[in-house]
């Protein structure tokens, strides 16, 4: 007799035999690595048995915070500009309140985001977009830069 958890026991022994444990071994050989790992978490749920990737949060790669951005913008940084623009960001979407952007982000949500700021944030913004921009999008993965920073390439 066919069960759920034999068919999940096969399909990872399979997948585990041919291509060697870990994910970097998956990532190279899948279409949509987020969609696969989804599907393989589904699949344990529905057998109660079997394969299983680790729900790690969000925040644990890293989240966007008030000083990176007024560090970006080097000596003319301030707090309450940073405060703005991280206000901006929650407000539309592209960051939730914990400082965690989105995966996805791109120059155009951010540019959105801060269309929203006026008068002499508005300037700020204008004067430092692409750094800001940067920060923004390196705070997606702010803890793995720190913690890889020898072995990554600016």
């Amino acid at each position: 007799m066919v069960t759920c958890f034999s068919l999940c026991f096969v399909f990872v022994f399979n997948l585990i035999a041919q291509i060697g444990q870990g994910i970097q071994h998956l990532a190279s050989r899948v279409k949509d690595l987020v969609s696969f790992i989804d599907r393989t978490n589904r699949i344990r749920e529905s057998c109660g048995a079997g394969f299983a990737f680790l729900r790690i949060p969000r925040s644990y790669y890293g989240r966007l915070t008030q000083a990176q951005l007024t560090e970006s913008m080097g000596a003319s940084g301030t707090t309450t500009f940073s405060q703005k623009m991280m206000d901006a960001l929650e407000s539309s979407g592209a960051m939730d309140s914990g400082g965690i952007v989105l995966l996805d982000i791109t120059d155009e949500h951010i540019h959105k985001a801060a269309a929203d700021l006026t008068g002499a944030d508005a300037k700020t913004w204008t004067e430092h977009a692409d750094t800001l921009t940067a920060a923004v999008k390196r705070s997606r993965y702010a803890n793995l830069t720190k913690l890889l920073k020898v072995f990554l390439a600016s």
